[in-house]
This record gives C-alpha cells, structure tokens and sequence, in this order.
C-alpha cells in the first residue's frame, strides 16, 4: 500500500469538513510559491488528488472558538461527512492490518513448505546406501530414517512437525506397517491437540489419517465415534478442509461397511464421488477411488448385476489413470473388487481366476503377508468353496486369517470373518472337531460386535450344530436347531435362509428322519431363486435330495436327480458323497458294473481323506456289497 494514500485521503476530509462556522478558510500548500495561499469556500470544496502535501490553516474570518467547540459543531451539522471520512479511515487501518497478517501467514506457508522440501530431500539423500542409517535402502529404511530424523527435529514449529508426522503416518499406512503408522499418528494427533488445539486443520487431519489405522485394525466403535466428530467439523470449515473431508467421509464409508450398515454406506460412498469430481477432476487416480468405492458398496444388498457394471467402471477408469505396463497398488485394488463383483453374480470360475491374478500382484508389489493380500486371499476362499473345491478354500481362508490377525485386533469383524472362513471350509472337509472351534470363536466375536439375534450370528450357530452333529451329538445338534429355526425362516438374506434350513434337513437325516429332512431341503431349495449366483446351494439341496430319495426307496429318483447335476470338479467329501450315493441307486437297481467304479472311487477317496472316519467306513461297506453282489 502506498504510504500517500493516507496522506490524500486526509487532505480531501479537511477540504470537505471545513469548520461550518467559517466563510472562508484559507490553507497553505507546501508546494506552492513562498507566501501564496489559495481560499475555499467550504460549500464547494471538493476533494483533490495531489502528492505529498502539508496543510495548515492561516486566515480565518473571525476569530475561532475553542478547539473542542469547533469540532463538536463540526460533527453535528456534518454528520454524514464525518462518518464517511471515519469510514474511510477505519477501512484503511483494518486493510493495511488484514494485509500484514495476510503476508505473514503466507511467509509461514511458505517457510513450512521449504522446511517439508528440506526433509523429504534429506530423506532421499539418506536413501543413498553409503548414507542411509539401516544400510538398506527399502521403503521401509527409508521411512525408518524418517521417524528417526521427525524424532530429532526442531519441536519450536509445532504445525510442521504435526504435517510431517501426519505425511509419515500415512505413508507407512500404504505399505502396512500399522504398529508403526498409530504410533507416529498418536504422536501427530497428541501434539495437534496440545500444541495446535484440536480442531486446528492439521490436528482433525492427523485425526482422519488415524482413523484408517482404525479400520485396518478392525477398531470399529472407535473409529465410527471419531469420524462422527471429525466430518461435522470438517464440513463447517469449508473449501480449505475439503481433501479432509473427502479422506474422512471415505473411512466413514468403510466403517459402514464393517458394521452392516449399508444404506449409510452407499450414502457416504455417494458423496465421497461427488466431492472427488469437484477436488480432482474425473480423471483423477482419488476420484477413480472413490468410483471404486461405491462399486464396492454396491455389493452389499444392492442389485449385483449393477455392482459388476460399476466394478469394471471403476477398474477400467484406474486402468487409464495408472496404466497397466507395470503393477500399482489402486489398479490391483480396482481388479480386486471387479473380481469380488464376478463372484456376486456367480462367476465364481473367473472370480477365483481374477483373483489369484490380483493376490500374486499384490505379493509381488507389496508383500506376501501385505494386509491387502489377506483381504484377497479371504475372497478366493468364498468362491474356491461354492464351486466346492474345499482343501483349496481351507488353504486361502488360513492364509488370510494369518495375515489379518497380524494387523487387527482379535475381537473385530475383520477376523471374526476370516474364521467364519476357515470353519466353513474345515465343516465341508469333515473336519467336525476343528470346525466346531472356529465357527464357535466366529460366533462369540460376531455376536459380541452385533449382538445375539443377529442373521450372521444365527448362521454361525446353525452351522455350530452341523459339526456337532458329525461328532455324534445329533440330538443336542437338533434341539440347538429347533430353537435356531424361527430366526432362519425370517432372516433378510436367501443365502442364510437356505443354510439354516439345509443344515437342519441334514441333522435330521443324520438322526433317520428322513420324511422331516425330505420337507426341510424342499424348503431350502424354494429359499434360493434359480440364479446362478445359487446355483452350488440348488446343487447341494437336490444332492441331499437324492440321498434322502434313495433312503426312501426311490433309487431311480435318486439317480435322475444327480445325473441332472453339474459335475464337482474338485476332490472333496462332497463329491464323494455323490460318487456313494449313485454307486448305491445303481446297485439298488440291479446295475452292479456301473455301481462299483463310483463306489470304488468314494472308498478310494475316504481312505485318503480320513481313513478311521465314519464316511470312509460306510464307503468301504457299500464297495464290499458291491463287489461281493
């Protein structure tokens, strides 16, 4: 601002508030000749735009009252000049004041940016392997140097250091170090709170970057009462908290997602997309992100058909922003959910196909025991079990729960579910003893994170009671049913309905009720449309449906029902349970040549999986009959 503005503005009030007293008021000008002086009337004065000037009154045309007396008089009969010239003057004051403060605040902008660029250039000067401090120059060792550099920096500029914690944080979130990454971040948020306060910007950041070690480590409840303290806060702040807010509301998704409840997650995946668009751009890898986001939460509850639509959208649109020459972290992330989208509606051959692409990329980029090839090795389970390969589910669904139990905490959905998988398979292999001890910690964690009548947590029980019918207990395992079957019938989800009730058909065979295990598979079978995402639960009704018809003494229904069916490609009691009930229609019916290969091949197979089992004993009692007939 130039010091003369003042200056003029102050000599045009004087020409303008002249005493109202005075007729004539003569001023001297500094930069006129010696002696000249010029007369303005008062009543046609006008303001002037000179340089620098001196102004003094001279002459006036009688003598003046007191000096207080002149300018109470000079306000009252100018009022609107006075206000305006006061106007003036104060909006002067507060824009020079509004200026300097503006300048400061862009000196330490500018001074924090250096200070950043200061340190990451450090950081990759320490990369150097004659210089860096771990002697080896990983991602790792360099976020290592970083801690250890942040730990002996200057703590006289707590904004920085808050910034540079937050930036370290994230960063070891990426690459899965989350002992690491809620350390720094705790140190980010406790200094943010006592240095800066705790709706200062870089504090509510700090905040939302911990909340993503939250959802990694399953820490639910904490992360959803954070992030609904945080995104209010974030909202009211406007433009400059909006790459927060986005970051925020994000999380809030994921953590929907984690508690079930959908509709506030596609909500928040929703706004998440639109916010994107407006902050990046459509083409932008965040905005890509969030599109993936939403395909993701289209999963749960919403059609599937729409779901793989916005899966290979959002795949496809990572596809052009990263390219696919080499491996990146967000195009595996787009493939995982497209190959998660393949499963839904049923392709489970290509899904467990994609998949396995994307958790041998994931190993390769980031790690065999990254946390992002757990979620993937989790999701091959799934399907490597509805196409009935068991021994394979068995193998992803151990894997996986090794890897999240490294980095979540043992009461959290995200294990709870990895042992929902490793129970299912261990049920499908036999396993009664070992299933029964996974399903039943499922169980617990599940109903003590969603509550007793929840629909998972009775699926859970019912499944319980499967295994501990295999282990002999069938009538406790049915009296555990009865109870159970009320919530069954009434559950929100087909796939749920169709497991309660065919796992009470099962029991009750099991116990040779046969005409009450015929009507509870008929159920089970109208629980599930002809889809072909129901396509292995409709097999696995009608295989029991054989069973049940040959047991019943209609061996020829039985037959035709399971020649009907697709075949198991995968070894695995199940398939073996076919082979046995087949080999046994046949030989009901007088066709002992065709009987005997099948009932030599479920004999053949007991004998390996669980030689002392009770299944490999029936098996080897119907291929004697078969052979000695």
């Amino acid at each position: 601002m130039s010091p003369l503005i003042p200056v003029t503005a102050v000599a045009a009030a004087l020409l303008v508030l002249a005493p109202a007293h005075a007729e004539t008021t003569c001023y001297d000008f500094g930069n006129q000749a010696p002696g000249t002086t010029w007369a303005v009337d008062p009543a046609v004065a006008v303001p002037i735009s000179i340089g620098q000037i001196r102004v003094r009154p001279l002459i006036s045309s009688r003598p003046s009252p007191s000096n207080q007396s002149v300018w109470i008089r000079l306000v009252r009969r100018n009022r609107l000049p006075v206000g305006a010239a006061a106007a003036v003057g104060v909006a002067l004051v507060v824009g020079a004041g509004l200026a300097v403060w503006q300048a400061a605040q862009a000196r330490a902008e500018q001074r924090r940016a250096e200070a950043v660029k200061d340190f990451v250039t450090g950081l990759f000067t320490d990369a150097d392997p004659f210089a860096t401090r771990s002697g080896t120059p990983t991602v790792e060792a360099l976020l290592e140097t970083a801690r250890m550099r942040l730990a002996e920096a200057d703590e006289r500029d707590p904004a920085l250091r808050v910034e540079l914690l937050d930036m370290l944080g994230r960063s070891l979130i990426g690459i899965g170090q989350f002992d690491r990454a809620e350390s720094v971040l705790a140190k980010a948020v406790d200094e943010g709170r006592q240095l800066l306060g705790p709706q200062h910007r870089l504090t509510l950041r700090a905040r939302v970057s911990m909340t993503s070690v939250q959802r990694f480590r399953g820490q639910q409840e904490a992360m959803k009462a954070e992030l609904a303290e945080i995104v209010p806060v974030l909202r009211a702040a406007g433009a400059p908290a909006r790459a927060d807010l986005y970051a925020a509301i994000t999380n809030q998704a994921h953590a929907a997602i984690d508690g079930g409840r959908y509709a506030e997650a596609k909500a928040a995946a929703q706004e998440a997309l639109a916010l994107a668009g407006q902050l990046f751009g459509p083409r932008h890898q965040d905005t890509a992100s969030a599109a993936l986001m939403l395909a993701n939460v289209e999963q749960y509850g919403g059609d599937p058909a729409n779901a793989l639509q916005a899966a290979q959208h959002a795949r496809d649109l990572l596809l052009q922003v990263h390219g696919s020459e080499r491996l990146h972290a967000r195009v595996l992330d787009g493939r995982f959910v497209y190959g998660r989208a393949l499963g839904n509606v049923g392709a489970y051959t290509q899904a467990v196909a994609e998949l396995s692409a994307v958790l041998q990329g994931v190993r390769t980029l980031l790690g065999a025991q990254a946390p992002m090839a757990g979620f993937v090795a989790a999701d091959i389970a799934r399907y490597q079990f509805e196409i009935g390969d068991a021994a394979g589910s068995l193998e992803h669904a151990v894997l996986a729960l090794r890897i999240v139990s490294g980095v979540a905490q043992e009461q959290s959905t995200t294990v709870g579910m990895a042992r929902v998988h490793v129970g299912r398979a261990q049920l499908a292999l036999y396993r009664a003893a070992e299933a029964r001890a996974s399903l039943g910690t499922a169980r617990d964690t599940m109903q003590a994170l969603r509550g007793a009548e929840h629909p998972l947590v009775v699926d859970l029980a019912v499944q319980t009671a499967l295994a501990d019918a295999y282990t002999g207990r069938v009538g406790e395992a049915w009296q555990a049913i009865q109870a159970l079957l009320p919530a069954v019938r009434a559950g929100p989800e087909a796939s749920f309905r169709w497991r309660g009730l065919h796992i009470a058909g099962i029991v009750r065979r099991l116990a040779g009720a046969f005409d009450d295990a015929e009507l509870l598979q008929r159920e089970a079978l109208a629980a599930v449309p002809d889809l072909p995402v129901h396509a292995p639960r409709r097999a696995a009704a009608r295989a029991e449906q054989a069973r049940l018809a040959l047991e019943l003494g209609r061996a020829g229904e039985a037959l035709e029902i399971l020649r009907g069916l697709a075949p198991l490609e995968a070894a695995s009691p199940a398939r073996a349970e076919r082979w046995l009930t087949e080999g046994r229609a046949l030989l009901a019916l007088g066709r002992r040549d065709e009987a005997l290969p099948l009932l030599t091949r479920a004999d053949a197979f007991w004998q390996q999986h669980d030689p002392g089992s009770t299944w490999a004993r029936d098996a080897a009692t119907w291929k004697a009959r078969a052979a000695a007939s």
